[in-house]
């Protein structure tokens, strides 16, 4: 029976929930008195207040954030620990960061649980440095947030490593490139939370992206360097939906392509490796991304099948992953 994709559901869990700026930001040039840093829960009528005095140069709200943050509420995948910034000044707090989930909170009816951080001020100049530090800075990736919740420790991978499987997974919702339309379900989730791209990386895939990393190391240098073809997000995501489908096969497959000259010359592995190491990926642009997927692909279903393979032949029927339930 083959697997099919699903979004993990959320562990519940006594632990308080993650800060997703849990690390200070560097502030030591900026002049403000002092910061307090505290998780309270907000409750709409709290997010009314705190809108009723925002940063007199607030920028205007932006409807598509807006509308994100309330489908992951009503939804049911928002994750509590996201930060709102407030600047004290004078005896009253000015809402710097966190306009939208505000907006959005009161749009969604119920409490929930966010870092607060304020920022005390005692001269109206420092208020507007501190703005342009927290909401007109730089802006934190959706790597860097997931980094700081910890997805690379918990994957027991390093940042660089973790973009790749990020990217690879990415790839894996949009089909490969095919994805033209608006993405739904797990796919959207995917795209808009770091956060919840973190929970899907971990509980969805992490198993999958330790065994692909693992069954490559000592592979070949000119497939496994930084910039090889066993490290292209095409090639990790199909090795991710192998992995998926048949864990120990697919370390096999992957670790014999890697050092594919002690095999046979009929078998699937040398086959892939060789058009790993003629191909570029990177280069080729007048070959979609989803050619490159589908030879890999039927280099697996030949390996996981038992078959020989010596020669790819792209069809333009669709091809589906042997033991996982997903077509390409």
């Amino acid at each position: 029976m083959t697997k099919k994709l699903g979004i993990p559901k959320m562990r519940k869990t006594s632990k308080a929930a993650p800060d997703v700026l849990e690390t200070v930001p560097e502030v030591s040039t900026t002049p403000f008195d002092r910061q307090e840093d505290q998780e309270s829960v907000i409750a709409p009528d709290d997010a009314k207040r705190i809108l009723s005095h925002l940063f007199w140069n607030m920028r205007d709200v932006t409807a598509n954030r807006l509308e994100s943050y309330c489908r992951l509420m009503t939804d049911g995948y928002w994750v509590p620990g996201f930060t709102i910034t407030l600047a004290v000044f004078e005896g009253r707090e000015y809402l710097l960061d966190g306009q939208h989930r505000m907006l959005a909170l009161i749009n969604y009816g119920k409490p929930l649980r966010f870092n607060v951080k304020r920022y005390f001020c005692s001269t109206k100049q420092q208020v507007e440095t501190v703005y342009q530090v927290t909401d007109q800075g730089k802006s934190r990736t959706k790597l860097d947030t997931m980094v700081s919740a910890g997805a690379g420790k918990n994957l027991e991978i390093g940042r660089q490593k973790l973009s790749r499987a990020t990217s690879a997974v990415s790839t894996i919702y949009r089909k490969f490139g095919r994805v033209a339309t608006r993405l739904e379900g797990e796919a959207w989730h995917f795209a808009n939370n770091p956060l919840m791209q973190s929970h899907i990386l971990e509980e969805g895939w992490g198993d999958a992206i330790r065994g692909y990393f693992e069954s490559i190391q000592g592979a070949y240098p000119e497939m496994s360097r930084r910039q090889g073809n066993l490290n292209r997000s095409i090639t990790i995501a199909i090795g991710l939906l192998t992995f998926r489908a048949d864990a120990a096969k697919a370390f096999k497959f992957w670790k014999g392509i890697g050092r594919f000259q002690s095999l046979e010359e009929n078998d699937p592995r040398v086959t892939a490796a060789r058009y790993l190491m003629s191909t570029d990926m990177k280069r080729e642009g007048g070959i979609p991304r989803h050619h490159h997927a589908k030879a890999i692909l039927s280099c697996w279903n030949a390996f996981a099948q038992n078959r020989s393979l010596t020669i790819i032949r792209v069809q333009k029927q669709p091809l589906k992953v042997f033991g996982f339930d997903y077509e390409l």
